[in-house]
């Protein structure tokens, strides 16, 4: 991952979001975070996934600090 000044996240949500998304995931596929399955369904409405094994509901950045 490139370098990126904390002035260029800072002004774009886009951005930043891509970025830590990229940090959290380190471009490799989501998971669960329960159940480690790898089929989910994405919700559109509210930028969360769904666990097809386990019906767990989260988002990139749950149980993390960011």
């Amino acid at each position: 991952m490139c370098e990126i000044s904390p002035v260029r996240l800072i002004g774009s949500v886009t951005k930043s979001r891509v970025y830590f998304c990229h940090a959290r995931w380190k471009g490799r596929r989501r998971r669960c975070i329960k159940c480690n399955y790898r089929m989910l369904y994405y919700f559109k409405k509210d930028q969360r996934y769904g666990c097809k094994h386990c019906r767990y509901k989260f988002n990139d950045f749950t149980g993390t600090y960011i």
